[in-house]
């Protein structure tokens, strides 16, 4: 077969022989001496990552509760401040005749009785979530306890006197009003006043807590100084 392909000039040329498939086998490198991990490294790793995980929940619920602390400040100040106002106002209006009181709370009770939901809810919510987030005992999670006592009696006080008294006046006629306005007046503020220092005292209770609040730095554990303790014990 070689004579006939060199005789017909196509100059073939033999093909160099291929080794064994067996000899084409990658073979794996072996490992580098000392790249085993050994015992005391794997715990050491395990103790880092709880140390990150631990150090990303504590940089989550601070977020949390910064947030909170800011929402609660806000709108418990809001909330006393305005109370402040309208008791202000009503104590003005005890000087004036039942017609004039009840035309000027029929005034009021068009836009004060939302506001006043949009301002208590929030701070009320915002202090649940303080008092939750505080795992720490001490005067600041007392402070957060008794704030939101005092904003729970507050709203216990408007849902079981104002409210109801506010819808009363809504149908009072300002020309005649009933007889017994004084004494329902009397009522109304009295239970206003008690809400309004209620509330006062609720915002200086969370302004004192935030004064009180003081970060804890969080301790990072080193996985080597970990595993070296480990292997000396070793």
């Amino acid at each position: 077969m070689e004579d006939i392909l060199r005789g017909s000039g196509l100059g073939w040329t033999p093909s160099p022989c291929r080794p064994p498939a067996s000899r084409l086998a990658v073979r794996s490198p072996s490992p580098p001496a000392g790249s085993v991990v050994s015992l005391p490294q794997v715990g050491g790793i395990v103790l880092e990552l709880r140390a990150h995980w631990r150090e990303a929940d504590q940089a989550m619920t601070s977020t949390v509760t910064i947030v909170a602390r800011g929402v609660s400040l806000l709108f418990a100040g809001l909330f006393a401040g305005f109370l402040l106002a309208v008791l202000v106002l009503e104590t003005s209006l005890r000087e004036f005749d039942a017609s004039v009181y009840t035309q000027v709370r029929q005034v009021e009770l068009d836009r004060l009785d939302a506001l006043a939901s949009a301002t208590l809810l929030p701070a009320l919510a915002a202090t649940v979530i303080l008092v939750v987030a505080e795992r720490r005992g001490g005067t600041g999670r007392r402070l957060l306890a008794a704030a939101l006592v005092l904003l729970v009696a507050v709203l216990v006080i408007t849902l079981a006197v104002n409210l109801p008294i506010n819808s009363d006046q809504l149908d009072w006629d300002v020309q005649v009003p009933p007889a017994d306005w004084a004494d329902v007046r009397d009522r109304w503020h009295i239970a206003h006043s008690s809400r309004t220092a209620a509330a006062a005292l609720a915002f200086a209770c969370l302004g004192l807590a935030a004064l009180t609040r003081r970060p804890v730095a969080g301790r990072r554990i080193d996985s080597d100084s970990v595993t070296s303790n480990v292997t000396t014990t070793n």
